[in-house]
């Protein structure tokens, strides 16, 4: 929320939908800072979401600012969804957008406001990303990917 609040001139019109519950004591310092920078018409806490991919479809970038992401799922979900992905530089993040398939921010060095900067300046470049993060999540992560590797997997211990 700083990040948007800082960049909010540059951003234009949109809408920031914070999904997922988090501990009371967090989200009630989000909730006063949506208040104090008076952002309740940007910036919606939707709490437990069960149908996440409706928000896919809505949206053009998508934060995942999780430190314990340790496969990266959501980022797979993103990915296939065509969104922009922006996300934290650890864990299975780092691995699945590290090759150009979507922005990764550490909060040091590159910063969440650093890399918005980038798409907000380029977004061609940011679409290009999107679809070709799109395109490798199809290619690596379907059903049959995943049954053939896990199969293969199988015969390797059963053999050695």
């Amino acid at each position: 929320i700083q990040t948007f609040i800082e960049l909010d001139d540059m951003l234009g019109n949109y809408k920031m939908y914070i999904l997922g519950d988090g501990e009371e004591e967090y989200t009630k310092l989000l909730t006063e800072l949506i208040e104090k920078y008076h952002m309740n018409d940007k910036v919606i806490m939707m709490g437990y979401v069960s149908n996440i991919h409706s928000y896919y479809r809505i949206s053009d970038i998508v934060i995942i600012n999780s430190d314990k992401e340790a496969f990266g799922r959501t980022n797979v979900e993103v990915m296939l969804s065509g969104c922009v992905v922006v996300g934290n530089d650890t864990g299975g993040t780092s691995e699945l957008l590290n090759n150009g398939n979507g922005f990764l921010f550490d909060h040091k060095s590159l910063t969440l406001k650093d890399v918005l900067l980038q798409i907000i300046c380029d977004k061609n470049s940011a679409m290009i990303t999107a679809q070709r993060g799109q395109k490798y999540a199809k290619e690596m992560f379907t059903d049959e990917k995943n049954a053939s590797e896990i199969i293969a997997l199988y015969k390797e211990i059963l053999n050695g």
